[in-house]
């Protein structure tokens, strides 16, 4: 027993983290919070699709393909300042969106 401690003071992983963090947390807490994170990437999706279609495609390549900006650039075929701009632009325009959806939907859940 005193082994395996001694062992296990090591630097902790992140899947023991949050093993850590999931038990410490009272059930309807995880639950409360998994039903915010489900409807917030349902706003987040209903949202990124009110985009422009570019805006939407700089969005979708850079956080759900996780290419760099230069790799955005040469898929699209635009300059990088070109694809930092939509990027900047496309967030901004997220941001609003979301928070008017927050607004319009108030304290509904």
């Amino acid at each position: 027993m005193i082994r395996k401690q001694k062992r296990s003071n090591g630097i902790p992983t992140e899947d023991t983290f949050l093993e850590k963090e999931i038990v410490s947390q009272p059930l309807s807490s995880s639950v409360e919070s998994e039903i915010e994170l489900v409807w917030l990437k349902e706003n987040l999706r209903f949202a990124i699709n009110e985009l422009p279609a570019n805006f939407r495609a700089v969005i979708i390549l850079k956080y759900g393909h996780e290419l760099k900006e230069q790799e955005i650039a040469k898929i699209l075929g635009e300059n990088i300042g070109t694809v930092k701009s939509r990027i900047y632009r496309a967030k901004n325009k997220l941001k609003s969106l979301l928070l008017s959806s927050d607004n319009m939907d108030g304290d509904s859940l």
